[in-house]
């Protein structure tokens, strides 16, 4: 099996980030009991647990927002038969040697606004669990004021990738204009 090591990276992120949303508020709500537990473990152990639990949380979150942003849209759309004929009309322009310049762009387009797109899925993974947490748990002036950093960074992520799905939609159509003529 080949498997690459940007994968792990690639899906590693959005799962640690998502940890690490989640870390801050953990340890300060349940700080007390949680330390005591930790201190009477391995911490390379648990390090260890929490670096690779990130690769299949980042994953779960890649595919979230493939899902939200790819697939879904595209069914509601065209369907997929049609988006399926356009892309390999793209591919078909884009595998000649002189668009070499083009596929590299749109390669860079398409992983900004997946990449994006993931650490929006797991900003807003931590803020629900965090959120849906603090107010049965009659939300403290921390909690509320987490509450309000986690839903500034999903707003923020939201228009980043706004931005990053209104480019390569964009590129595309005009590829598929490109691959027409």
């Amino acid at each position: 099996m080949n498997f690459e090591t940007k994968y792990l990276i690639r899906w590693g992120i959005p799962g640690w980030i998502f940890l690490l949303s989640l870390t801050p508020y953990v340890l300060i709500l349940y700080g007390g009991h949680l330390t005591s537990t930790i201190y009477n473990k391995n911490l390379l152990v648990l390090g260890t647990f929490v670096t690779l639990a990130g690769v299949p949380l980042g994953y779960f979150f890649n595919q979230i927002h493939h899902l939200i942003s790819w697939v879904i849209p595209r069914i509601f759309k065209n369907g997929w038969e049609e988006y399926f004929k356009d892309e390999i009309k793209v591919d078909n322009l884009l595998s000649k040697e002189k668009n070499e310049h083009y596929k590299q762009r749109y390669r860079n387009l398409l992983s900004k606004k997946h990449e994006v797109g993931s650490v929006l899925s797991s900003f807003s993974g931590a803020f629900l669990i965090v959120y849906f947490n603090s107010i049965s748990n009659n939300m403290s002036n921390f909690e509320f004021w987490y509450t309000i950093v986690l839903s500034i960074l999903v707003v923020g992520w939201y228009f980043l990738r706004k931005y990053a799905s209104a480019n390569i939609d964009l590129y595309f159509e005009e590829l598929l204009k490109a691959s027409e003529k």
